[in-house]
């Protein structure tokens, strides 16, 4: 029999590689996000800094969608890994494992469907999952953050690790929608707008990014340390 102190180091084991993964992904993104604001400072010319300023915000953007992407997947292959019934996971992740079954066994015949989606309304689909472990070969697909990060899809996405935007404390910069104005010039932007990007603009959105990624890697690291995935 496998001793608990065996699966307590474990489980230990497996945070600290989380950890280690989270942590050297954030330091690469700030890194990158306070060279290119330190590129903009250090630049002369004032035709040069509009550019440089006008190119660098979509990057700013970039590092916010995809270190919530990172976050996501990560998080999903941790739980994963750690071979967890869907009984003992908060419901969405049995929404998961549902929706799952369901696209992979829809038949041709309309009669099929119909018999499938009785079978779903009846509970059988939840009982089927009851003792399974939840096991993604895929987590990427779970994570969309549809190529538009905004207020909006952040909450949904938020939602299928069970947490809640309005519960997370220092998260001004989306409450007062900052974020979505962010996102509109980023936009504008990248469809070939010609909008100008002023310095103090440049900075705080600088600022405010960075301050998002390490709001964010302090929620799903306490997320995963607390085990917030479990009932």
């Amino acid at each position: 029999m496998v001793s608990r102190c065996f699966v307590l180091r474990a489980i230990v084991m497996e945070y600290n590689n989380f950890q280690d993964r989270v942590t050297g992904d954030l330091a690469r993104r700030k890194k990158e996000l306070i060279d290119l604001k330190q590129l903009v400072q250090f630049t002369q010319n004032e035709d040069a800094k509009d550019i440089l300023r006008r190119a660098i915000l979509p990057l700013q953007y970039a590092h916010w969608e995809g270190f919530i992407k990172f976050l996501g997947v990560a998080v999903l292959n941790y739980i994963s890994d750690m071979h967890i019934k869907y009984v003992d996971l908060l419901p969405t992740f049995s929404a998961i494992g549902i929706y799952r079954a369901l696209r992979s066994s829809v038949p041709e015949s309309d009669l099929g469907r119909t018999m499938l989606l009785m079978r779903f309304v009846s509970g059988h689909f939840r009982e089927d999952l009851e003792n399974e472990l939840f096991d993604l070969s895929n987590c990427q697909e779970w994570v969309d953050t549809k190529s538009n990060l905004n207020k909006k899809v952040l909450e949904e996405l938020l939602f299928l690790f069970g947490i809640r935007l309005s519960e997370i404390r220092n998260n001004e910069h989306i409450e007062n929608n900052w974020l979505d104005v962010f996102l509109g010039r980023r936009n504008k932007i990248a469809h070939g707008g010609l909008d100008k990007v002023g310095q103090d603009d440049f900075e705080e959105s600088a600022d405010r990014i960075v301050a998002l990624l390490d709001l964010f890697s302090g929620v799903f690291l306490d997320y995963v340390e607390h085990r917030r995935f479990l009932r």
